[in-house]
Parts: C-alpha cells; structure tokens; sequence
C-alpha cells in the first residue's frame, strides 16, 4: 500500500515539475499567438506580454493587443489587461469541447462560453460595463473618441461549413455612450471638430435577431442625449464582409449644442427636417461603402 502511495504521489512531483516548471511557455506562447493571427487572417497581428497555464486545459493571456495592419502601420485595435480561457476535459473526451473565456479590460469585462455540437459551433457572452475606449481603433481609423458603459448578451449559432445559417440574437443596453472631443472623418466631406456630446444616459437599446442570412434589427436607438436616434431594418450577411449589405432606416434628432457644433452639415441639410423636427434617414448597400440618405439628399462619403 505504501508503495502504491508513494508512486502516485511521485507522479504528482514529477508531472508538478516537469510540466509546470520545465514547460517551454516562450514557445508555446508564439504558436499560440501564431494561431490567433492565423485565425484572424494577414489584417492582424496579435501581442502579448506573457502566457500562463492552469488546471491542466487552461491558459492566461497578459497584456493581450490586438493591432491591425493598415498602409504600412499597426494600428491599436483592442487591449485587455487579461485574457483568460479553459476547456472542460470531460467535453473533449466526448468529442464537444466547451471552453469557456474571461476578458478583463481596464473598464469592462466579457465572460462567456463557446461550445461545438455536432457542426454548429454556440457562443454566449455577457458584456458588462465595456468601455469603447478598449478599442483604439475607432480613434485611429474614424476619429472617434468615444467612452462608454455597455452591458448585454450576445448569443448565436454558427456552422464555418454554412455562415449563412448563423442564428442568434443580440441585447445590448447603452448606460452611457458619450464623445469626448474628436476629429471626425467623413470622408469626402472632410474632417470635423466635436466637442465633447453625450450621446445617451439610459434607456438606449441595440435589439436584433440572426437568421436566415440576415441581421434583423427591431431596435437600434439613443435616448436622452445630443443626438436622438431610432434605426430599424435589416443586414444582409454574405460569404465575407464586403458582401455585406445594409437596409435599415429611421430618423434622428440633434440638440442645439450639435448642430452648433456641425454647423455646415446642419445648414447643408436644414430642408430635410420633418415637421416634427427629425431628420429621416436611410443606409443602404453594401457595408465596406454604405449609401447613406438624408431625407432625399445622399450624403458624399
């Protein structure tokens, strides 16, 4: 009995040791972050400051960077402080992994599962507080800078096989959404100086459902800020993202303080007002270039 002890707990020690602290981590760390950017395709390259395993099927991201390539540079896409995710051993041995993920952001965090059934692949996440000022790239690229508190769901079912049978649904609810002072680009039509507007306090929603190909979204609106929103429709999904197209219309509504602060686009689109003092607005085509109408005037970007 003793001896059968003694060699149970010499394997202990040992996989303690040989695992844990002889592990080649720099290695494993650039295969793993090898096959982030694979999985992400050339637009991407991923950093990260250290890797760390747990319990046997877990593995802990530190300093985690996404950046994406664009006229010769790496742009900042999106950060977390830490990233960390694990896979159920029994799942694996029954052939439908579970791996479940941890994102800590500096303001926010996602928790959630993705689990394969069969073909399909589910994902749910749960957002909570996420700040947009996590993702760099919205400045970088748009101009915009912009913070946030933003909280929700996000589920859906997808098969790589057959994209277009995705089917899910979004819940996402704006407790704050707010601009700080930024340079806006709008493409042919320049760059803009904002300052700082509030976009919402609460009571603002993005509600959609996935199926059949397409993105249906019953709810998309800002309430109680600068800029009153309401958008329905549809987006159309395709094989890849520059087949993607927009069908959604709404209007909107600007407080003083905006429309002071876009002058030239409110005297350049004054005549659309609507009796009840909102702007209709429509964006149609494809995503990568989206038609995008105010009342009867199509806007130049």
């Amino acid at each position: 009995m003793l001896r059968w002890v003694g060699l149970v707990v010499l394997f202990f020690v040992s996989f303690f040791f040989f695992v844990y602290l002889m592990f080649p981590m720099d290695a494993l760390k650039h295969r793993f972050v090898g096959e982030i950017e694979k999985a992400l395709g050339p637009s991407f390259e991923v950093s990260v400051e250290d890797l760390d395993t747990h319990w046997l099927s877990g593995v802990t991201l530190q300093s985690f960077e996404l950046l994406k390539r664009s006229e010769g540079q790496a742009l900042p896409a999106w950060k977390a402080k830490e990233l960390t995710a694990g896979v159920g051993i029994f799942s694996l041995l029954f052939g439908s992994p579970k791996i479940y993920f941890s994102v800590d952001m500096e303001n926010g965090e996602l928790n959630g599962k993705v689990q394969k059934k069969n073909k399909d692949w589910y994902f749910h996440c749960e957002l909570s507080d996420v700040d947009l000022k996590e993702f760099p790239i919205l400045k970088a690229e748009l101009g915009l800078n912009a913070a946030s508190d933003i909280s929700g769901n996000i589920d859906f079912v997808y098969d790589p096989a057959e994209p277009l049978r995705a089917s899910g649904e979004i819940r996402l609810q704006f407790d704050r959404l707010e601009l700080l002072a930024s340079e806006v680009k709008l493409g042919e039509m320049g760059i803009f100086s904002l300052p700082a507007l509030l976009f919402s306090k609460g009571n603002s929603k993005l509600e959609a459902k996935i199926e059949r190909g397409a993105v249906s979204v019953d709810r998309f609106n800002f309430a109680d800020g600068d800029l009153g929103l309401d958008i329905t429709g549809k987006i159309y999904l395709g094989q890849t993202l520059d087949r993607y197209r927009l069908n959604l219309r709404g209007n909107f509504e600007m407080s003083q303080k905006l429309g002071e602060a876009i002058s030239l686009v409110t005297a350049f689109i004054e005549k659309q007002k609507g009796e009840d003092g909102k702007y209709p607005l429509s964006v149609t085509g494809p995503m990568n270039r989206p038609h995008i109408k105010i009342g009867a005037m199509s806007l130049p970007l």
